[in-house]
C-alpha cells in the first residue's frame, strides 16, 4: 500500500509537472543579447559549430544572462505560483530506495528538475539546491544498475529523469567543486554510455535513446556523437507522424511521445537542439507542425480525453500531463497554439524546470476544435463545441507500428459528455482476463468490419479517401484496401449536425464486397458501447445503450439498423479505456448479395433528457434499404443505399448513387447528400436536385454546399438558379434553362454555391 501511495503520488506529480515543463521554454523568451537574443518570437539563429567553449555552462536550455529576465517574470502569474511551488519541493521531495523503479526515476527526474528551476529564481538560497542536486545525481549509480533495454519502465523512464539530470547539471555546474562535478559526471558518463551501447527494441523507444545520448553529447561537447545523435533523433521521431501529420501508432502513444512528462526527453530534445542552434529547424518544420495540429484537434474528444484508436487508454488527466508541452505550441504556429490553449488544463501549474522556461507567454485565446480530415483520420466536431459536444472520428492509418491495432475504419463517438463508441484500447499485458493479443490482434475488439467473421490480415488500409466537411454536415470515406484478406470494405461515416432545433446523429452507410478468390457470404458489423447496461426496443432492429461513467447522469445510444441483418449477436468483449472492463457489444451479420456485395445502413442517434431521440423505421424496397428517422415537428431525415447502378424511387423522391440522405420539413426539402452518384430529384414542382454524366458526391443545404467530382457535367437544379460558384469563382455555362444550370466540374473536390 505504501509503494501504491507513492506511485498515486508521483503520477500526480508527474501529471501537474506536465503543465510547468511548457513553462521551461517559454523562460527562453528573454531580451538579453547575444546568443540567447529574442528574434521574432524565436530564439536568435546560431550555426551547429557555435557550442560554448569548454566549461561554459549552463548553455543547454537557457544561460546566466537570462536569469534577470527570468526572475522577473516570477512577479506575475502563473509563475509565481510555479515558484513557490518549485522551491517547496525541492525542500520536501524525498527519494525512497523502498520505492519502485518507476517511482524511483520519476523522483530523481521531480527533484532535479524543482531544485534546478529554485536555483535560477531563489539566489539567495543557491547553495541549498546545488547540495540537493548534487546528491540527488549520486542516485545514477543506484539507477544504473537496474537499466534494461527490453522493458519501458527500466529503459525510457529513466532515460527522461537523465534528462533532466543533465539539464540540473549544466544549470549548477559552476557552483559544484571541480571534484564533485567530476564524481557525478562520471555517474551520468557510465548511463550515457549504456545508451549508446544498447539499441531499443521497440519503435517507439528510438527518439528516447538518441535524445539521452544527444544531450549528453551536447553537455560533453562531442562534436562527431552529437552530430550522430541529432541525425538519428530526427529521423526517428520523424517516422512516427504520417505525411498527414496523424501520429499513426494511436492518439494515446501520440500524445505520450510528443507531450508527456514521463518521456520528456522525446520531445523536448527538440527545445534543446532548437535553443543550442543544433538545429532551428524543428519549430517551422511543417510536418511537425501538422503533427501537434492533429494532437490538438483530432486525437482528443470533446472531454479533452483521447479518443480511443490503437493502443489508447482514455485516461482522465492527460490534458495535465501533456501541458508542458501544450504551453510551448505557439513555437510551431499560432493557430497550433490556440488550438492547445483550448486544449490545455485550467488551474495550478505544477513546478518543473521544463515548463517555466518554455512558457514565455501567455497561452493565446483558445480555438475551439473544427471538423476536419487527415488522410489517416476523420475527426467531426459539433459546430462551436463544448465538453457536451457531439464528436465522432474515422481511423484509417496507411502506416502501421508496433502500437497499432486491426481497426481499419474503426470509429468512436462522444456525445452529451460521455464516449459513447469506444474500441479495445490499451492492454499491452492483457486485461479482464483476455490476453493481450485480443486487444492488439482481434477486429471484432472494435468498430469494425468483418467478412464472414474473418480476423483482418492487415492493421492499415488505404486511409480516407473522400469526404468534406460542411455546414452542418461532415462525411468521410475510408478504404479498407489490403486489411480484409477476404475482400474490401468502404466505410462512409456522416455526422449530421444540430439543426432545425433537433438534435444531431451519425450514420454509417458500408459497403462490401468479397474478393473473387474468396466464398464469403456473409458480412458483420461490431459496434462497442462501453456499458453492460442495453434494451432490445426491437429484435434485429432497434438497440439502446445506457452509458452513465463519467457524468452524473444516464446518456443513451440507440443503435438502428436500418438494413435487415439476417442475425444479431450481444456479446461480451472487454474495452480498457477508464475504469473499463467487460461491456456488452452489438454483433450483427448480413448476407451477402448474389454478387458478393452488401451495402448497409446504421443509424447512431445519441440522446439524453435533454436531447430527443428520434423516432426510426426500416425502409426497405427492391434493391435498396435504410431508414426514416423522424424527429418530430414535421421534420424528417431519410437514408438509404442502394447499389448505384439504376434510379431508386421512395416516396416521390429518387436518386441514383450508393447512398443518399435527405431532410424534408415543411413539404420542402431542406439538405441532400448522394454518395457515388448520378443523379437526385427531390420531387417537387421546382426541383432540386442534380444529373451528372459520372459518378459525383454532392451536398446541398439551401443554395451552398460541396462536390466531389471526377471531372465531368453536371446539371443542378434549383428554384431561380441562373450561375454556380466553385470554390468562389463564378464557373462558365454549358447550358442553362428554368431553374436548371449545366457545368463542367474539374476533378477534385470544390465549395459549391449557386447564384439566383
Amino acid at each position: 500500500m505504501k509503494t501504491l501511495t507513492s506511485f498515486r503520488r508521483i503520477l500526480r506529480t508527474v501529471a501537474i509537472g506536465a503543465v510547468l515543463f511548457s513553462s521551461v521554454w517559454a523562460a527562453r523568451s528573454t531580451e538579453s543579447g547575444g546568443a540567447g537574443t529574442i528574434v521574432n518570437g524565436r530564439p536568435d539563429v546560431l550555426t551547429s559549430q557555435r557550442l560554448p567553449s569548454p566549461g561554459t555552462h549552463p548553455f543547454l536550455l537557457v544561460r546566466q544572462e537570462d536569469y534577470p529576465a527570468l526572475q522577473a517574470r516570477a512577479s506575475e502569474s502563473p509563475w509565481k505560483e510555479i515558484k513557490a511551488q518549485a522551491i517547496s519541493e525541492a525542500n520536501t521531495l524525498m527519494y525512497r530506495t523502498t520505492d519502485n523503479y518507476w517511482v524511483q526515476s520519476a523522483t530523481v527526474q521531480d527533484i532535479v528538475g524543482s531544485a534546478a528551476l529554485a536555483y535560477i529564481l531563489d539566489p539567495a538560497n543557491r547553495a541549498m539546491y546545488t547540495k540537493k542536486i548534487y546528491q540527488t545525481l549520486l542516485l545514477w549509480d543506484d539507477l544504473y544498475n537496474e537499466l534494461n533495454r527490453w522493458d519501458w519502465t527500466y529503459y525510457v523512464r529513466p532515460g527522461s529523469a537523465f534528462f533532466e539530470s543533465v539539464l540540473a547539471l549544466d544549470i549548477v555546474y559552476n557552483d559544484l567543486t571541480t571534484t564533485e562535478r567530476e564524481t557525478v559526471e562520471s555517474k551520468l558518463d557510465k548511463v550515457a554510455e549504456w545508451y549508446w551501447a544498447t539499441t531499443p527494441t521497440n519503435t517507439g523507444w528510438p527518439p528516447s535513446a538518441f535524445a539521452v545520448r544527444g544531450i549528453w553529447a551536447l553537455y560533453r561537447g562531442d562534436r562527431s556523437r552529437i552530430d550522430s545523435s541529432k541525425a538519428s533523433y530526427r529521423s526517428a521521431l520523424m517516422n512516427l507522424i504520417a505525411a498527414s501529420g496523424v501520429f499513426y501508432e494511436g492518439p494515446g502513444y501520440g500524445i505520450a511521445r510528443l507531450s508527456w512528462t514521463d518521456r520528456v526527453q522525446k520531445w523536448a530534445f527538440i527545445d534543446v537542439l532548437e535553443f543550442t542552434g543544433e538545429d532551428r529547424t524543428y519549430y517551422s518544420d511543417p510536418l511537425l507542425k501538422a503533427g501537434y495540429e492533429w494532437l490538438y484537434r483530432g486525437a482528443v474528444s470533446p472531454l479533452r480525453y483521447p479518443i480511443v484508436f490503437a493502443d489508447t487508454l482514455e485516461r482522465v488527466n492527460v490534458a495535465s500531463e501533456m501541458a508542458p508541452a501544450t504551453l510551448r505550441a505557439h513555437r510551431f504556429s499560432d493557430q497550433v497554439a490556440r488550438h492547445a490553449a483550448w486544449y490545455s488544463p485550467a488551474g495550478a501549474v505544477k513546478e518543473e524546470l521544463l515548463a517555466y522556461l518554455l512558457m514565455d507567454r501567455p497561452l493565446p485565446a483558445p480555438e475551439k476544435p473544427l471538423s476536419k480530415i487527415w488522410t489517416d483520420n476523420a475527426s467531426f466536431w459539433e459546430d462551436n463545441p463544448s465538453d457536451k459536444s457531439l464528436m465522432g472520428a474515422l481511423w484509417n492509418t496507411t502506416r502501421a507500428g508496433g502500437h497499432n491495432h486491426r481497426d481499419v475504419n474503426a470509429i468512436h463517438l462522444t456525445a452529451y459528455g460521455e464516449s459513447l463508441l469506444s474500441n479495445a484500447g490499451w492492454a499491452l499485458f492483457g486485461a479482464f482476463g483476455y490476453p493481450v493479443e485480443y486487444f492488439k490482434e482481434t477486429a471484432s475488439a472494435g468498430n469494425t468490419v468483418l467478412l464472414d467473421g474473418m480476423n483482418h490480415a492487415k492493421k492499415v488500409g488505404a486511409g480516407i479517401v473522400e469526404g468534406f466537411t460542411a455546414p452542418l454536415f461532415d462525411y468521410a470515406s475510408g478504404d479498407s484496401g489490403e486489411a480484409l484478406a477476404n475482400g474490401t470494405h468502404v466505410r462512409n461515416f456522416v455526422l449530421v449536425h444540430p439543426q432545425d432545433r433537433k438534435s444531431g446523429y451519425f450514420i454509417l452507410f458500408d459497403e462490401t464486397r468479397r474478393a473473387s478468390t474468396s466464398a464469403a457470404v456473409t458480412m458483420n458489423v461490431a459496434l462497442h458501447p462501453p456499458s453492460i447496461t442495453y434494451r432490445r426496443m426491437l429484435a434485429n432492429r432497434e438497440y439502446r445503450w445506457t452509458v452513465r461513467r463519467l457524468g452524473p447522469t444516464d446518456v443513451f445510444l440507440s443503435i438502428f439498423l436500418g438494413t435487415s441483418p439476417t442475425g444479431v449477436e450481444i456479446r461480451d468483449g472487454p474495452l480498457s479505456i477508464y475504469r473499463g472492463g467487460i461491456f456488452k457489444y452489438l454483433y450483427s451479420t448480413y448476407r451477402l448479395d448474389g454478387f458478393g456485395k452488401r451495402n448497409v445502413v446504421t443509424v447512431l442517434f445519441p440522446h439524453d433528457a435533454t436531447h430527443a431521440k428520434a423516432t426510426m423505421s426500416r425502409i426497405t424496397g427492391t434493391r435498396y434499404s435504410g431508414a426514416r428517422i423522424d424527429l418530430g415537428g414535421g421534420v424528417k431525415d431519410i437514408a438509404l443505399e442502394s447499389t448505384g447502378t439504376r434510379v431508386m424511387r421512395y416516396g416521390g423522391v429518387s436518386f441514383r448513387g450508393l447512398a443518399t440522405i435527405y431532410r424534408q420539413s415543411g413539404g420542402s426539402t431542406t439538405f441532400f447528400f448522394v454518395r457515388k452518384g448520378r443523379a437526385f430529384n427531390d420531387g417537387s414542382a421546382r426541383r432540386k436536385g442534380f444529373e451528372a454524366n459520372d459518378d459525383v458526391s454532392v451536398y446541398l443545404k439551401g443554395t451552398v454546399g460541396k462536390i466531389i467530382s471526377p471531372g465531368t457535367e453536371v446539371t443542378l437544379h434549383y428554384p431561380g438558379i441562373v450561375g454556380v460558384k466553385l470554390n468562389g469563382v463564378m464557373v462558365p455555362t454549358l447550358a442553362t434553362g428554368e431553374s436548371w444550370v449545366k457545368i463542367v466540374v474539374p476533378a477534385g473536390t470544390h465549395d459549391l454555391e449557386f447564384s439566383t
